[in-house]
Protein backbone atom coordinates (compact mmCIF):
# COMPACT_ATOMS: atom_id res chain seq x y z
CA UNK A 1 0.00 0.00 0.00
CA UNK A 2 2.74 2.36 0.93
CA UNK A 3 4.72 1.56 -2.22
CA UNK A 4 1.65 2.27 -4.39
CA UNK A 5 1.16 5.62 -2.64
CA UNK A 6 4.77 6.65 -3.17
CA UNK A 7 4.51 5.56 -6.83
CA UNK A 8 1.37 7.64 -7.34
CA UNK A 9 2.98 10.73 -5.75
CA UNK A 10 6.07 10.34 -7.95
CA UNK A 11 3.92 10.06 -11.05
CA UNK A 12 1.96 13.18 -10.15
CA UNK A 13 5.21 15.11 -9.55
CA UNK A 14 6.62 14.07 -12.92
CA UNK A 15 3.44 15.14 -14.69
CA UNK A 16 3.53 18.54 -12.98
CA UNK A 17 7.17 19.06 -13.95
CA UNK A 18 6.51 18.06 -17.55
CA UNK A 19 3.55 20.40 -17.73
CA UNK A 20 5.62 23.23 -16.29
CA UNK A 21 8.45 22.65 -18.75
CA UNK A 22 6.00 22.43 -21.63
CA UNK A 23 4.27 25.63 -20.49
CA UNK A 24 7.56 27.49 -20.20
CA UNK A 25 8.72 26.28 -23.60
CA UNK A 26 5.41 27.32 -25.10
CA UNK A 27 5.59 30.79 -23.57
CA UNK A 28 9.17 31.37 -24.68
CA UNK A 29 8.45 29.96 -28.10
CA UNK A 30 5.45 32.23 -28.43
CA UNK A 31 7.67 35.23 -27.87
CA UNK A 32 10.61 33.78 -29.86
CA UNK A 33 12.73 33.82 -26.67
CA UNK A 34 15.65 31.85 -28.08
CA UNK A 35 19.11 32.31 -26.57
CA UNK A 36 21.97 32.43 -29.07
CA UNK A 37 25.60 31.95 -28.01
CA UNK A 38 28.31 33.57 -30.13
CA UNK A 39 32.10 33.48 -30.10
CA UNK A 40 33.36 37.06 -30.03
CA UNK A 41 36.62 38.60 -31.17
CA UNK A 42 40.08 37.47 -30.11
CA UNK A 43 42.95 39.93 -29.92
CA UNK A 44 46.48 39.91 -28.51
CA UNK A 45 49.06 42.50 -27.54
CA UNK A 46 52.07 40.79 -29.03
CA UNK A 47 55.39 41.83 -27.50
CA UNK A 48 56.79 45.09 -28.74
CA UNK A 49 55.44 48.64 -29.07
CA UNK A 50 54.53 48.11 -32.71
CA UNK A 51 51.29 46.52 -31.55
CA UNK A 52 50.22 49.82 -30.04
CA UNK A 53 50.73 51.51 -33.38
CA UNK A 54 48.67 48.82 -35.06
CA UNK A 55 45.88 49.19 -32.54
CA UNK A 56 45.77 52.94 -33.01
CA UNK A 57 45.61 52.59 -36.78
CA UNK A 58 42.66 50.23 -36.34
CA UNK A 59 41.08 52.02 -33.41
CA UNK A 60 38.02 53.00 -35.37
CA UNK A 61 37.81 49.88 -37.55
CA UNK A 62 34.98 47.38 -37.31
CA UNK A 63 35.96 45.17 -34.43
CA UNK A 64 33.27 44.38 -31.88
CA UNK A 65 31.12 41.36 -32.51
CA UNK A 66 27.59 42.04 -33.70
CA UNK A 67 24.53 40.80 -31.90
CA UNK A 68 22.98 38.74 -34.69
CA UNK A 69 23.44 35.00 -35.11
CA UNK A 70 25.93 35.47 -37.97
CA UNK A 71 28.18 37.53 -35.70
CA UNK A 72 28.44 40.42 -38.16
CA UNK A 73 30.85 43.16 -37.07
CA UNK A 74 29.35 46.49 -36.14
CA UNK A 75 30.91 49.90 -36.38
CA UNK A 76 33.25 50.70 -33.55
CA UNK A 77 32.39 53.10 -30.78
CA UNK A 78 33.75 56.58 -31.36
CA UNK A 79 33.45 57.83 -27.81
CA UNK A 80 37.19 58.48 -27.74
CA UNK A 81 37.34 60.69 -30.81
CA UNK A 82 37.77 63.88 -28.81
CA UNK A 83 40.60 62.47 -26.70
CA UNK A 84 43.30 62.42 -29.39
CA UNK A 85 46.76 62.88 -27.98
CA UNK A 86 47.89 66.34 -29.08
CA UNK A 87 51.65 65.75 -29.41
CA UNK A 88 52.14 69.15 -31.00
CA UNK A 89 50.28 71.07 -28.34
CA UNK A 90 52.10 74.31 -27.65
CA UNK A 91 50.41 75.13 -24.34
CA UNK A 92 47.87 77.50 -25.85
CA UNK A 93 45.29 76.86 -23.15
CA UNK A 94 46.43 79.68 -20.91
CA UNK A 95 43.12 79.90 -19.09
CA UNK A 96 43.68 76.67 -17.19
CA UNK A 97 45.03 77.27 -13.71
CA UNK A 98 47.93 75.29 -12.28
CA UNK A 99 45.56 73.58 -9.86
CA UNK A 100 43.34 72.47 -12.74
CA UNK A 101 46.31 71.14 -14.70
CA UNK A 102 47.54 69.16 -11.71
CA UNK A 103 44.15 67.58 -11.02
CA UNK A 104 43.27 66.17 -14.45
CA UNK A 105 42.91 62.40 -14.71
CA UNK A 106 45.48 61.47 -17.35
CA UNK A 107 44.82 57.73 -17.27
CA UNK A 108 43.71 55.83 -20.33
CA UNK A 109 40.87 54.59 -18.10
CA UNK A 110 39.37 58.09 -18.15
CA UNK A 111 38.79 57.85 -21.92
CA UNK A 112 36.54 54.78 -21.68
CA UNK A 113 32.76 54.65 -21.59
CA UNK A 114 30.93 53.40 -18.50
CA UNK A 115 30.39 49.93 -19.98
CA UNK A 116 34.05 49.75 -21.02
CA UNK A 117 35.16 50.79 -17.54
CA UNK A 118 33.16 47.84 -16.15
CA UNK A 119 35.39 45.43 -18.08
CA UNK A 120 38.53 47.39 -17.23
CA UNK A 121 37.67 47.21 -13.52
CA UNK A 122 37.06 43.47 -13.76
CA UNK A 123 40.38 42.91 -15.53
CA UNK A 124 42.51 44.81 -13.02
CA UNK A 125 40.75 43.25 -9.99
CA UNK A 126 40.73 39.64 -11.17
CA UNK A 127 43.12 37.69 -8.90
CA UNK A 128 46.38 36.74 -10.53
CA UNK A 129 46.19 33.21 -11.90
CA UNK A 130 42.51 33.49 -12.74
CA UNK A 131 41.84 34.25 -16.38
CA UNK A 132 38.06 34.24 -16.81
CA UNK A 133 35.29 36.46 -15.50
CA UNK A 134 31.61 36.76 -16.38
CA UNK A 135 29.37 39.79 -16.67
CA UNK A 136 25.60 39.21 -16.48
CA UNK A 137 23.64 42.17 -17.77
CA UNK A 138 20.59 43.15 -15.79
CA UNK A 139 18.90 44.87 -17.47
CA UNK A 140 20.02 43.42 -20.77
CA UNK A 141 22.16 45.50 -23.15
CA UNK A 142 20.68 46.56 -26.44
CA UNK A 143 22.58 45.54 -29.56
CA UNK A 144 23.60 49.17 -30.05
CA UNK A 145 24.96 49.42 -26.50
CA UNK A 146 26.92 46.20 -26.85
CA UNK A 147 28.26 47.11 -30.30
CA UNK A 148 29.56 50.36 -28.83
CA UNK A 149 31.87 48.54 -26.41
CA UNK A 150 35.40 48.85 -27.79
CA UNK A 151 37.15 45.76 -26.46
CA UNK A 152 40.45 46.70 -28.06
CA UNK A 153 40.32 50.09 -26.38
CA UNK A 154 39.80 48.34 -23.04
CA UNK A 155 42.81 46.10 -23.59
CA UNK A 156 44.91 49.04 -24.74
CA UNK A 157 43.89 51.15 -21.73
CA UNK A 158 44.79 48.40 -19.26
CA UNK A 159 48.16 47.90 -20.98
CA UNK A 160 48.91 51.63 -20.80
CA UNK A 161 47.77 52.13 -17.21
CA UNK A 162 49.00 48.89 -15.63
CA UNK A 163 52.44 47.85 -16.90
CA UNK A 164 52.82 45.65 -13.81
CA UNK A 165 50.14 43.32 -15.24
CA UNK A 166 52.65 41.51 -17.43
CA UNK A 167 50.38 38.45 -17.64
CA UNK A 168 47.63 40.29 -19.52
CA UNK A 169 48.35 40.67 -23.22
CA UNK A 170 45.11 39.82 -24.95
CA UNK A 171 41.57 38.56 -24.71
CA UNK A 172 38.79 36.52 -26.20
CA UNK A 173 35.12 36.51 -25.28
CA UNK A 174 31.81 34.89 -26.04
CA UNK A 175 28.36 36.18 -25.33
CA UNK A 176 24.70 35.24 -25.33
CA UNK A 177 21.82 37.28 -26.67
CA UNK A 178 18.10 36.99 -27.18
CA UNK A 179 17.43 36.13 -30.82
CA UNK A 180 14.24 38.10 -31.08
CA UNK A 181 15.30 41.36 -29.38
CA UNK A 182 19.08 41.10 -29.95
CA UNK A 183 19.62 42.04 -26.29
CA UNK A 184 22.89 40.78 -24.81
CA UNK A 185 22.45 39.04 -21.49
CA UNK A 186 25.82 37.45 -20.71
CA UNK A 187 29.52 37.85 -21.58
CA UNK A 188 32.34 35.49 -20.67
CA UNK A 189 35.69 37.30 -20.97
CA UNK A 190 39.00 35.40 -21.07
CA UNK A 191 42.35 37.09 -20.44
CA UNK A 192 45.33 35.79 -22.37
CA UNK A 193 49.01 36.02 -21.46
CA UNK A 194 51.88 37.22 -23.68
CA UNK A 195 53.43 35.05 -26.36
CA UNK A 196 57.05 34.84 -27.43
CA UNK A 197 57.58 37.32 -30.23
CA UNK A 198 57.02 35.66 -33.61
CA UNK A 199 55.68 32.41 -32.15
CA UNK A 200 52.61 30.96 -30.49
CA UNK A 201 54.56 29.93 -27.39
CA UNK A 202 53.46 31.57 -24.12
CA UNK A 203 56.13 33.61 -22.35
CA UNK A 204 54.74 32.54 -18.98
CA UNK A 205 52.42 29.73 -18.04
CA UNK A 206 49.38 30.52 -15.93
CA UNK A 207 50.87 28.56 -13.03
CA UNK A 208 53.94 30.85 -13.10
CA UNK A 209 52.04 34.12 -12.78
CA UNK A 210 52.00 34.31 -9.00
CA UNK A 211 55.65 33.28 -8.57
CA UNK A 212 56.92 35.70 -11.18
CA UNK A 213 54.70 38.46 -9.85
CA UNK A 214 56.15 37.98 -6.36
CA UNK A 215 59.72 38.05 -7.70
CA UNK A 216 59.01 41.27 -9.57
CA UNK A 217 57.54 43.07 -6.57
CA UNK A 218 60.32 41.92 -4.24
CA UNK A 219 62.88 43.46 -6.58
CA UNK A 220 60.70 46.53 -7.04
CA UNK A 221 60.61 47.25 -3.32
CA UNK A 222 64.31 46.50 -2.96
CA UNK A 223 65.14 49.09 -5.61
CA UNK A 224 62.73 51.63 -4.15
CA UNK A 225 64.33 51.28 -0.74
CA UNK A 226 67.87 51.32 -2.09
CA UNK A 227 67.21 54.53 -4.02
CA UNK A 228 65.17 56.10 -1.21
CA UNK A 229 62.55 57.10 -3.76
CA UNK A 230 59.91 57.96 -1.17
CA UNK A 231 61.76 61.02 0.07
CA UNK A 232 62.51 62.91 -3.13
CA UNK A 233 61.21 65.80 -5.13
CA UNK A 234 59.79 64.87 -8.51
CA UNK A 235 62.95 65.97 -10.24
CA UNK A 236 65.17 64.05 -7.86
CA UNK A 237 62.89 61.01 -8.17
CA UNK A 238 63.04 61.10 -11.96
CA UNK A 239 66.79 61.67 -12.16
CA UNK A 240 67.62 58.96 -9.62
CA UNK A 241 65.36 56.38 -11.27
CA UNK A 242 66.43 57.39 -14.78
CA UNK A 243 70.10 56.86 -13.92
CA UNK A 244 69.42 53.59 -12.09
CA UNK A 245 67.53 52.08 -15.02
CA UNK A 246 70.24 53.18 -17.46
CA UNK A 247 72.96 51.66 -15.28
CA UNK A 248 71.20 48.42 -14.33
CA UNK A 249 69.42 47.37 -17.54
CA UNK A 250 71.09 45.98 -20.62
CA UNK A 251 69.29 46.54 -23.90
CA UNK A 252 68.50 42.98 -24.98
CA UNK A 253 65.74 41.73 -27.26
CA UNK A 254 65.24 38.08 -26.40
CA UNK A 255 61.66 37.98 -27.68
CA UNK A 256 60.34 37.07 -24.25
CA UNK A 257 60.26 38.99 -20.95
CA UNK A 258 62.32 41.93 -22.24
CA UNK A 259 59.06 43.70 -23.02
CA UNK A 260 57.84 44.06 -19.45
CA UNK A 261 58.90 45.24 -15.97
CA UNK A 262 59.70 41.69 -14.86
CA UNK A 263 62.43 41.42 -17.48
CA UNK A 264 63.74 44.89 -16.66
CA UNK A 265 63.75 44.49 -12.87
CA UNK A 266 64.55 40.82 -12.35
CA UNK A 267 66.47 39.81 -15.46
CA UNK A 268 67.99 43.29 -15.94
CA UNK A 269 67.32 42.99 -19.66
CA UNK A 270 64.78 44.97 -21.65
CA UNK A 271 63.90 46.83 -24.81
CA UNK A 272 62.26 50.25 -24.95
CA UNK A 273 58.92 48.93 -23.74
CA UNK A 274 60.54 47.37 -20.66
CA UNK A 275 62.39 50.60 -19.79
CA UNK A 276 59.31 52.78 -20.21
CA UNK A 277 56.85 50.50 -18.43
CA UNK A 278 59.20 50.03 -15.47
CA UNK A 279 59.62 53.79 -15.08
CA UNK A 280 55.85 54.27 -15.13
CA UNK A 281 55.38 51.45 -12.63
CA UNK A 282 57.51 53.34 -10.08
CA UNK A 283 55.78 56.63 -10.84
CA UNK A 284 52.36 55.02 -10.34
CA UNK A 285 53.43 53.56 -7.02
CA UNK A 286 54.43 57.02 -5.74
CA UNK A 287 51.43 58.82 -7.29
CA UNK A 288 53.50 60.79 -9.79
CA UNK A 289 51.58 61.40 -13.04
CA UNK A 290 53.27 59.47 -15.82
CA UNK A 291 52.14 57.92 -19.12
CA UNK A 292 53.63 55.54 -21.65
CA UNK A 293 53.80 56.98 -25.15
CA UNK A 294 54.24 55.05 -28.37
CA UNK A 295 55.23 56.00 -31.87
CA UNK A 296 58.24 55.83 -34.10
CA UNK A 297 61.84 56.90 -33.59
CA UNK A 298 63.46 55.25 -36.57
CA UNK A 299 61.34 52.20 -35.69
CA UNK A 300 58.43 51.39 -33.39
CA UNK A 301 59.29 52.87 -30.01
CA UNK A 302 57.97 53.59 -26.51
CA UNK A 303 58.91 56.39 -24.10
CA UNK A 304 57.42 58.30 -21.15
CA UNK A 305 55.97 61.66 -20.29
CA UNK A 306 55.89 62.88 -16.69
CA UNK A 307 54.00 65.82 -15.21
CA UNK A 308 56.08 68.18 -13.08
CA UNK A 309 55.03 70.72 -10.47
CA UNK A 310 54.52 73.47 -13.03
CA UNK A 311 51.63 71.49 -14.54
CA UNK A 312 53.45 70.74 -17.79
CA UNK A 313 54.40 67.34 -19.18
CA UNK A 314 58.07 66.60 -19.84
CA UNK A 315 59.44 63.73 -21.87
CA UNK A 316 61.81 60.93 -20.91
CA UNK A 317 63.32 58.41 -23.29
CA UNK A 318 65.38 56.31 -20.92
CA UNK A 319 66.24 53.79 -23.61
CA UNK A 320 67.99 56.39 -25.74
CA UNK A 321 69.73 57.86 -22.68
CA UNK A 322 71.27 54.47 -21.85
CA UNK A 323 74.82 54.76 -23.16
CA UNK A 324 75.67 51.19 -22.20
CA UNK A 325 78.28 50.50 -19.55
CA UNK A 326 80.19 53.73 -20.13
CA UNK A 327 77.75 56.63 -19.89
CA UNK A 328 74.30 57.84 -18.91
CA UNK A 329 73.06 60.60 -21.20
CA UNK A 330 70.47 63.25 -20.45
CA UNK A 331 69.44 64.27 -23.96
CA UNK A 332 65.98 62.87 -23.34
CA UNK A 333 65.64 63.48 -19.61
CA UNK A 334 62.65 65.71 -18.84
CA UNK A 335 63.04 67.36 -22.22
CA UNK A 336 60.48 69.38 -24.15
CA UNK A 337 59.15 69.08 -27.67
CA UNK A 338 61.70 71.60 -28.94
CA UNK A 339 64.67 70.25 -26.97
CA UNK A 340 67.54 69.39 -29.32
CA UNK A 341 69.54 66.22 -28.63
CA UNK A 342 73.24 66.83 -28.07
CA UNK A 343 74.63 63.30 -28.28
CA UNK A 344 72.42 61.94 -31.04
CA UNK A 345 70.96 63.38 -34.23
CA UNK A 346 70.95 67.04 -33.15
CA UNK A 347 67.23 67.24 -33.87
CA UNK A 348 64.35 68.56 -31.75
CA UNK A 349 62.44 65.84 -29.94
CA UNK A 350 59.28 66.47 -31.96
CA UNK A 351 61.26 65.60 -35.12
CA UNK A 352 63.17 62.55 -33.86
CA UNK A 353 60.14 61.02 -32.09
CA UNK A 354 56.78 60.89 -33.83
CA UNK A 355 53.84 60.00 -31.59
CA UNK A 356 51.03 57.69 -32.59
CA UNK A 357 48.51 60.28 -31.50
CA UNK A 358 46.81 57.73 -29.27
CA UNK A 359 43.05 58.24 -28.94
CA UNK A 360 43.24 56.34 -25.64
CA UNK A 361 45.15 59.07 -23.78
CA UNK A 362 43.87 62.48 -22.71
CA UNK A 363 45.41 65.61 -24.16
CA UNK A 364 48.76 66.40 -22.54
CA UNK A 365 50.00 69.94 -21.99
CA UNK A 366 53.56 69.48 -23.24
CA UNK A 367 56.48 71.69 -22.32
CA UNK A 368 58.52 73.06 -25.20
CA UNK A 369 61.83 73.29 -23.39
CA UNK A 370 63.63 71.00 -20.93
CA UNK A 371 62.66 71.20 -17.29
CA UNK A 372 64.79 73.55 -15.20
CA UNK A 373 67.78 73.71 -17.51
CA UNK A 374 69.32 76.88 -18.95
CA UNK A 375 71.75 77.77 -21.71
CA UNK A 376 71.21 74.50 -23.60
CA UNK A 377 73.50 72.71 -21.15
CA UNK A 378 72.88 69.10 -20.31
CA UNK A 379 72.43 68.07 -16.74
CA UNK A 380 75.35 65.72 -16.02
CA UNK A 381 77.32 64.11 -13.23
CA UNK A 382 78.90 67.45 -12.24
CA UNK A 383 75.57 69.27 -12.22
CA UNK A 384 76.83 71.72 -14.82
CA UNK A 385 79.67 72.96 -12.67
CA UNK A 386 81.18 75.20 -15.31
CA UNK A 387 84.42 75.93 -13.45
CA UNK A 388 85.67 72.40 -12.87
CA UNK A 389 84.59 69.16 -11.30
CA UNK A 390 86.66 69.54 -8.15
CA UNK A 391 85.24 72.96 -7.29
CA UNK A 392 81.54 72.33 -7.41
CA UNK A 393 79.82 75.59 -8.27
CA UNK A 394 76.28 76.06 -9.46
CA UNK A 395 74.99 79.11 -11.25
CA UNK A 396 71.57 80.37 -10.25
CA UNK A 397 68.84 79.34 -12.64
CA UNK A 398 65.97 81.74 -13.32
CA UNK A 399 63.47 78.89 -12.96
CA UNK A 400 61.52 78.64 -9.70
CA UNK A 401 59.23 75.68 -9.10
CA UNK A 402 55.78 76.32 -7.57
CA UNK A 403 55.59 77.42 -3.94
CA UNK A 404 58.67 76.02 -2.30
CA UNK A 405 61.49 74.70 -4.44
CA UNK A 406 64.29 76.47 -6.27
CA UNK A 407 65.95 74.90 -9.28
CA UNK A 408 69.69 75.22 -9.79
CA UNK A 409 70.49 73.83 -13.21
CA UNK A 410 67.84 71.22 -12.77
CA UNK A 411 68.52 70.35 -9.12
CA UNK A 412 65.45 71.06 -7.01
CA UNK A 413 66.30 72.00 -3.44
CA UNK A 414 64.06 73.10 -0.60
CA UNK A 415 64.86 76.17 1.53
CA UNK A 416 68.07 77.06 -0.26
CA UNK A 417 69.99 80.32 0.34
CA UNK A 418 70.09 82.84 -2.47
CA UNK A 419 73.53 84.43 -2.23
CA UNK A 420 76.80 83.71 -3.97
CA UNK A 421 79.05 81.65 -1.72
CA UNK A 422 76.23 79.96 0.20
CA UNK A 423 76.20 76.18 0.13
CA UNK A 424 73.67 73.39 0.14
CA UNK A 425 73.74 69.60 -0.07
CA UNK A 426 71.82 67.63 -2.69
CA UNK A 427 70.13 64.26 -2.23
CA UNK A 428 73.32 62.43 -3.19
CA UNK A 429 75.26 64.08 -0.34
CA UNK A 430 77.26 66.39 -2.61
CA UNK A 431 77.86 69.91 -1.39
CA UNK A 432 77.44 72.73 -3.88
CA UNK A 433 78.34 76.40 -3.82
CA UNK A 434 75.87 78.84 -5.33
CA UNK A 435 77.09 81.41 -7.82
CA UNK A 436 74.77 84.22 -8.87
CA UNK A 437 76.01 85.80 -12.07
CA UNK A 438 77.46 89.22 -11.31
CA UNK A 439 77.06 88.93 -7.53
CA UNK A 440 80.73 89.37 -6.68
CA UNK A 441 80.20 90.77 -3.17
CA UNK A 442 77.92 87.84 -2.22
CA UNK A 443 74.87 89.84 -1.11
CA UNK A 444 72.49 88.23 -3.58
CA UNK A 445 72.16 91.36 -5.73
CA UNK A 446 74.03 92.81 -8.67
CA UNK A 447 74.78 96.47 -7.95
CA UNK A 448 77.42 99.15 -8.58
CA UNK A 449 79.42 97.66 -5.71
CA UNK A 450 79.79 94.44 -7.70
CA UNK A 451 80.92 96.43 -10.75
CA UNK A 452 83.57 98.22 -8.70
CA UNK A 453 84.77 94.97 -7.12
CA UNK A 454 85.02 93.33 -10.54
CA UNK A 455 86.89 96.36 -11.96
CA UNK A 456 89.43 96.22 -9.14
CA UNK A 457 89.93 92.52 -9.75
CA UNK A 458 90.33 93.00 -13.49
CA UNK A 459 93.04 95.60 -12.97
CA UNK A 460 94.94 93.50 -10.45
CA UNK A 461 98.12 91.56 -11.08
CA UNK A 462 96.24 88.33 -11.73
CA UNK A 463 92.76 88.60 -13.22
CA UNK A 464 92.20 84.86 -13.70
CA UNK A 465 89.29 83.12 -12.02
CA UNK A 466 90.49 81.73 -8.69
CA UNK A 467 87.62 82.00 -6.21
CA UNK A 468 83.85 81.79 -5.96
CA UNK A 469 83.66 85.59 -6.07
CA UNK A 470 85.69 85.81 -9.27
CA UNK A 471 83.61 82.96 -10.72
CA UNK A 472 80.52 85.12 -10.24
CA UNK A 473 82.20 87.99 -12.09
CA UNK A 474 83.31 85.86 -15.06
CA UNK A 475 80.14 86.24 -17.10
CA UNK A 476 81.82 85.51 -20.41
CA UNK A 477 83.12 82.16 -19.11
CA UNK A 478 86.62 82.64 -20.49
CA UNK A 479 88.44 82.17 -17.18
CA UNK A 480 89.48 85.81 -16.75
CA UNK A 481 87.79 88.99 -15.56
CA UNK A 482 88.06 91.47 -18.42
CA UNK A 483 86.32 94.41 -20.10
CA UNK A 484 83.51 92.25 -21.47
CA UNK A 485 82.63 91.01 -17.99
CA UNK A 486 82.67 94.60 -16.64
CA UNK A 487 80.31 95.75 -19.38
CA UNK A 488 77.84 92.97 -18.63
CA UNK A 489 77.94 93.59 -14.87
CA UNK A 490 77.39 97.30 -15.45
CA UNK A 491 74.36 96.58 -17.61
CA UNK A 492 72.94 94.29 -14.94
CA UNK A 493 73.63 96.69 -12.09
CA UNK A 494 71.92 99.60 -13.87
CA UNK A 495 68.81 97.53 -14.57
CA UNK A 496 69.29 97.71 -18.32
CA UNK A 497 69.80 93.97 -18.44
CA UNK A 498 67.90 92.76 -15.39
CA UNK A 499 66.78 89.78 -17.43
CA UNK A 500 70.35 88.74 -18.16
CA UNK A 501 70.91 84.98 -18.13
CA UNK A 502 74.19 83.13 -18.15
Amino acid sequence: MKKNYIFKVACVFCVVVLLAVNFQTTVFAGFDYEIVEVEGEQCSLFPGPEVFSDLIQNSHADETAGTDENNENNENNENNENNENNENNENTDEEETLEELLNVDYSAYSTLSDHEKEYYDKIVTTPIGETVFIIDYTPYLTKEEFAAINFRAIMYAVALDHPEMFWYHGYSYRYKYVKDTREVIYVEYTMNGPFVSGTSDPVYSTSEYSTINDEMWVEFHRVAEELNLANRTRYSFAKTLHDYLCNSISYVDDGRSCFDPYGALVNKQAVCQGYAETFKMFCDYYDIPCVNLTGTAGAAHMWNAMQMEDGLWYILDITWDDGGSTWVYTDYFLCGLDTVAVNYDKKPFRISHVSDGSPYLPQLNYALEAYGLIDDKNFNATYNSYLNEETQYLELSPFTAPEHEICYNGVLIKDVPLRTGEQFTTYDDKTWTIVIAGDMNCDGLVTAEDYQAAANYAMGEDNTVQSVESTAADLSRDGVIDVLDLMLIQLMSTGCRDDFEV
